[in-house]
């Protein structure tokens, strides 16, 4: 639909500009395939900007991982959250001279850490 549409916009235009020229005939087309190309690209961006966040497969509570409750501000959530991410920040540990097994268990404690914070934010925004 999005082609035939492109074809007699850019037909039209074609046989006004130069009444039916080669160069009218080019002109036109390539103005329709752009009125496609606009077409089709809008429909794609308005599917793509009004689908519903799907639900996460998200395995833990959390709150428990963060240390905090449900019914807590996202302020002082996400104080904790920030507090989390300092204490096990891997970059911060590796400067103060941790061994590569520590780190890796540092690794798998912020992305749980980081894991639970989007879970939270994704809960709290819809």
């Amino acid at each position: 639909m999005n082609s035939f549409i492109g074809s007699i916009i850019g037909s039209l235009i074609g046989s006004i500009i130069s009444k039916g020229s080669l160069i009218g005939a080019i002109i036109g087309g390539y103005v329709g395939y752009l009125v496609q190309k606009k077409i089709y690209f809008r429909t794609i961006y308005h599917k793509a900007s009004h689908q519903k966040p799907q639900a996460s497969n998200y395995q833990e509570n959390p709150y428990d991982v963060l240390g905090v409750k449900e019914t807590d501000s996202l302020s002082k959530i996400s104080a904790a959250y920030r507090e989390l991410a300092k204490k096990y920040h891997p970059d911060i540990l590796r400067a103060s001279g941790l061994t590569d097994d520590k780190l890796d268990r540092a690794n798998k404690n912020m992305a749980r850490i980081n894991a639970a914070w989007e879970e939270i934010k994704r809960r709290r925004n819809g």
